[in-house]
């Protein structure tokens, strides 16, 4: 939860213009979401999804509980995906991210938006940078778990 604070305060500040390709930057609390729920239960999945959906409405007050609402929806398809297959390498969580950051720019470019038009070139880069993050979290966690299994 510390993290995801600290990628708030990242994300949300000019810092992020330095991880953008044009004007497209990687969405760090989504990759987070999408990584945790993926290592941990469906009631854990749901708690860190509301509560990084409440963080995320309150940089957006505009629309008020729809990220909430959006979080909780994608736990929810996360662990439909984990009921039927077993995630545990990194090309199987960046097929997760694809799939979950495709429903999420759909449910938001429709519900915000209300179109239907997608710019190919910006969902691509935008789930190429987000890939990008889910593997560098990988490592660092994976890292991480392994001195810890050495240590004890």
């Amino acid at each position: 939860y510390i993290l995801a604070f600290i990628l708030l305060l990242i994300q949300s500040s000019v810092t992020v213009k330095y991880i953008s390709i044009s004007n497209v930057s990687p969405d760090l609390l989504l990759v987070l979401f999408i990584y945790y729920s993926i290592k941990h239960s469906y009631y854990e999945s749901l708690k860190f999804g509301l509560f990084i959906g409440i963080l995320k409405d309150l940089l957006n007050p505009s629309y008020l509980v729809f990220d909430t609402l959006i979080f909780i929806f994608l736990s929810g398809v996360i662990w439909l995906i984990k009921r039927q297959i077993e995630i545990k390498n990194i090309f199987l969580k960046s097929i997760v991210l694809i799939l979950i950051s495709i429903i999420y720019i759909f449910i938001k470019t429709v519900v915000i938006y209300r179109e239907l038009f997608f710019d190919i070139k910006t969902i691509f880069i935008f789930i190429a940078l987000n890939i990008t993050t889910l593997i560098i979290f990988n490592l660092i966690f994976e890292k991480r778990k392994k001195e810890e299994w050495g240590a004890s």
